[in-house]
């Protein structure tokens, strides 16, 4: 046969044309919208075979003959990969033309040519990028308006239609911008053009409730995360047997304009608390966002998403056995340990904890080394501690280095009789001297749970401590040369250097970010666990309102 439909092409199907038999050709009623403008635009992909070295081949036109009754024409002359347009306000070819070439056979390509009539500029685009700007030639008038049908293919009498395929044809009365005609490419070309989200339908959700966050600092948070609480009857009116789905996998949470929100759960506990975390896109003293529950089909969601760009390594430390879970996908989970003595999901302050408070010396979980553990110049460290003992001696907490001088990269430790926490830095592609060395946090209380955070500022060599969301320590004096030193050791808590001795209490929800995080998230960060007013829930209710998407 001499032409195909629905032939596989760029977008779908498209009409593939085989060349040889004369006249071959597929039409479209003669219509005034086809004629009698004169900005124009025309665009379409194509695919060119094969060169026929003995005529011309045919593509599209609204004519007649090639020269009278004449609109528009594109083809292919003999011996040529060179597509031809010509168009026509008087009937006579040629009174506005563009010529370009294939630069592949067997290829496809997006073009696009369009004519002002204002300022007489025509020009071609090639896969959305300008390949020929003309200004000598003048359109007098609006398109010819021909009497002869819309074709593809070989209509004109005794001519061969064009070897190859077309798709997406498109005929606009007006230059489309390059900015348009670009991202008409991109739409099709580009993978990354656009990025989905997973869609929902609130509306069949059984159950919902909404949360604001009145305990919000004042100003805007961007991409914080929130933790979520729920229990039987907290907030009012909920229940466990109205999830229809195990683990919290129907919970899903949205915007005050019905857009998915990320959600990861911490912990799920049918007998208690569930703690979920909430990615709120802003955060500010009126955010208001909604919780939904109650559908077996709610669409999944990921719960890496949660955690902003910035972070390079976020662990609950919650689970019961090893892996300790990498939350964010920017780095590795605790997979290994050394020693013994080491306890698993201890009652912590979010949730499961890490419990060193019985472990020998020399132990320690392991994280594998990755770069994103070090390759920062500007930083945030934070956990949350509840320190049980004094040590005879140095207690390791966290640290990422071989030895107490040697291959470190940074450590976090409590000297002997001690409870004030001690930090190490290096940088520069070297360890030693150290950067940053000594400082303290101001001490705590046995037996307690503490948020603490140490952020350094590259720009302004600014290193701060804190507790509790609160600054506690600023120091300016050190300046680190460089990225944080890339040592090959492992991340590890606990005692990762060798004969050393852990610390003496229990690790929870440990973070590490490439920047270094404001007073007011570390304030919010404190806050969103520990400070009861820092979120406010409705009553849950029957969901029996019809919710508007809003698509931006």
């Amino acid at each position: 046969p001499s032409a195909h439909f629905a032939a596989p092409a760029v977008i779908g199907g498209g009409f593939k044309l085989n060349g040889g038999a004369a006249n071959c050709a597929v039409f479209a009623a003669d219509d005034p919208d086809l004629t009698g403008f004169q900005n124009l635009t025309m665009e379409f992909w194509v695919r060119q075979d094969a060169i026929f070295q003995n005529y011309a081949m045919s593509l599209l036109g609204k004519a007649a003959t090639g020269a009278s009754d004449y609109s528009y024409r594109g083809y292919v002359a003999a011996g040529e990969k060179k597509l031809q347009m010509l168009f026509s306000n008087t009937g006579t070819a040629g009174t506005l033309s563009y010529t370009w070439e294939f630069p592949a056979l067997n290829t496809w390509y997006y073009y696009a040519f369009a004519y002002d009539h204002a300022t007489h500029t025509r020009f071609i685009r090639r896969n959305g990028s300008a390949i020929g700007n003309y200004t000598t030639q003048t359109f007098g008038g609006p398109i010819f308006d021909s009497n002869a049908e819309f074709s593809l293919g070989g209509a004109i009498s005794g001519t061969t239609p064009f070897k190859g395929q077309i798709d997406e044809l498109r005929i606009s009365k007006i230059a489309r911008s390059p900015a348009w005609l670009k991202a008409t490419y991109d739409t099709v070309h580009d993978a990354s053009f656009a990025t989905y989200g997973a869609g929902n339908d609130w509306i069949k959700y059984a159950r919902k409730f909404s949360i604001t966050f009145t305990g919000a600092p004042s100003g805007t948070l961007t991409d914080f995360p929130v933790l979520v609480r729920v229990a039987a009857n907290s907030p009012e009116g909920f229940s466990y047997a109205d999830c229809v789905r195990g683990n919290g996998a129907d919970l899903r949470f949205s915007d005050a304009n019905g857009n998915l929100l990320a959600s990861e759960v911490d912990t799920w506990n049918t007998s208690g608390t569930s703690l979920i975390w909430v990615k709120v896109p802003t955060l500010t003293p009126s955010t208001r966002i909604y919780a939904y529950y109650g559908w077996d089909k709610a669409p999944g969601v990921d719960g890496t998403k949660v955690w902003d760009e910035n972070f390079v390594g976020v662990w609950h430390l919650g689970e019961s056995a090893l892996p300790l879970t990498e939350s964010s996908g920017n780095s590795t989970p605790f997979a290994s340990s050394s020693g013994s003595g080491i306890a698993y999901n201890a009652g912590g302050k979010i949730g499961g904890s890490l419990n060193l408070a019985s472990a020998a010396s020399s132990s320690a979980v392991y994280a594998a080394d990755v770069p994103a553990h070090t390759d920062i110049e500007s930083f945030s460290f934070e956990f949350w501690a509840y320190q049980t003992a004094k040590g005879t001696g140095t207690l390791s907490l966290l640290q990422k280095c071989a030895t107490a001088s040697s291959d470190l990269a940074y450590r976090i430790y409590l000297d002997k009789d001690s409870t004030k926490l001690n930090y190490q830095f290096s940088a520069g592609g070297s360890n030693s001297p150290l950067a940053l060395n000594g400082g303290s946090w101001t001490e705590f209380t046995l037996n307690s749970w503490y948020y603490h955070a140490f952020t350094y500022d590259h720009p302004s060599h600014t290193r701060l401590s804190w507790k509790n969301g609160t600054r506690v320590a600023s120091y300016n004096t050190a300046t680190l040369s460089g990225p944080i030193y890339d040592s090959a050791s492992p991340l590890s808590l606990g005692a990762g250097i060798s004969g050393a001795t852990p610390f003496k209490g229990q690790l929870d929800e440990l973070r590490i970010s490439k920047i270094a995080r404001s007073e007011a998230w570390l304030k919010a960060t404190f806050d969103t666990v520990n400070t009861a007013g820092f979120a406010t829930y409705t009553k849950a209710r029957v969901n029996n309102e019809a919710f508007m998407f809003i698509v931006r």
